[in-house]
């Protein structure tokens, strides 16, 4: 072979590697940055403040404009922005999402979803006569869960929820259960929620005041509940406080309230039994109360964490679970 003839085909060997390299780096790359960003919204969308909302998606609008997406990438950006746009409630944004989603497919799972979004009245519609491979979607599942558990029709929601959890990531189930729960709990029933409680059931993150209008006719003596004025997004220790104040009231049984706190303080030494609430907490015999009877169940063995918030559908599980006992 003719030397100059090998050289040559040695430098374009090189030249070819050195312009498909950084390519299939980047794409790489942009897979990673697009699937950091998916769980990051599963682990932030339970309690998702706007700022960080806004900072994803301007991180998934910035990966959109890369020429180096494929059609599947682009799907996922595109959805990831819709669900965030329908997180912030932002219905201009989430239609336009869901048209530039309609032109990579009609009959996309994640189509289907944002149309479902865009048109609540018709959701169970739109995502039941979802054709397959769409109508095995998790996440489509689990909308489909929302509408039919929205629709009071809990025992299909309770179906499609555990189908849903069958592949969505785990920190669903350990965030989500208490929504599949609701629908289980209430599957024989004829009977609706109350409307306040579907209302709050709505609200992914409630004030104490959405929480209180939705309680408040529920209430036994609701005038003498200390927290309904509250200035606060609704956490597990108010939460817990109104548990305990309901059955107190309901039972007509006041040392209820400091039962727990007045017989281990009797012991030498006494130390709370939750790492978290101490002796001397105001919420400490709620949240002892919360948690003997598997109200609001300890975290990690012995944590209660009083300040984490509490969602609309979880409030909402705990309440049918207090009034059916009491």
């Amino acid at each position: 072979m003719n030397l100059n003839y090998a050289l040559s085909l040695v430098l374009a060997t090189v030249v070819m590697s050195c312009a498909t390299a950084p390519t299939e780096i980047s794409i790489d790359r942009l897979d990673e940055e697009v699937a950091q960003l998916e769980t990051q919204l599963d682990h932030e969308r339970w309690d998702a403040r706007s700022t960080q909302l806004q900072q994803m998606k301007n991180k998934a609008s910035n990966i959109m404009r890369s020429p180096l997406l494929s059609r599947n990438l682009q799907v996922r950006t595109l959805f990831l922005m819709a669900d965030i746009s329908q997180l912030l409630k932002d219905k201009n944004a989430l239609q336009d999402e869901r048209n530039k989603l309609a032109q990579l497919g009609e009959k996309l799972p994640q189509t289907l979803i944002a149309s479902a979004w865009l048109a609540p009245h018709q959701a169970i519609t739109l995502l039941q006569e979802a054709p397959p491979p769409a109508n095995k979607h998790p996440r489509l599942l689990w909308e489909l869960g929302l509408a039919l558990a929205s629709a009071n029709r809990h025992s299909e929601a309770a179906f499609a929820f555990d189908q849903a959890l069958q592949s969505l990531p785990a920190i669903w189930k350990e965030r989500g259960m208490a929504i599949r729960d609701l629908s289980w709990n209430l599957r024989q029933s004829t009977v609706s929620l109350p409307t306040g409680l579907n209302r709050l059931g709505e609200i992914a993150n409630p004030t104490v005041q959405q929480f209180w209008q939705s309680v408040r006719d529920l209430t036994p003596s609701p005038g003498s509940f200390p927290y309904q004025a509250a200035n606060q997004n609704l956490n597990r220790a108010i939460l817990a406080e109104w548990v305990l104040h309901y059955v107190a009231e309901k039972r007509n049984t006041p040392e209820l309230r400091t039962r727990q706190s007045q017989r281990l303080r009797a012991r030498p030494n006494a130390v709370s039994p939750i790492a978290d609430v101490s002796l001397d907490s105001p919420h400490f015999d709620a949240a002892v109360f919360c948690a003997e009877r598997g109200y609001l169940n300890l975290i990690e063995g012995r944590m209660f964490k009083p300040e984490m918030p509490v969602s609309g559908p979880e409030a909402v599980g705990v309440i049918n679970k207090v009034t059916k006992d009491f």
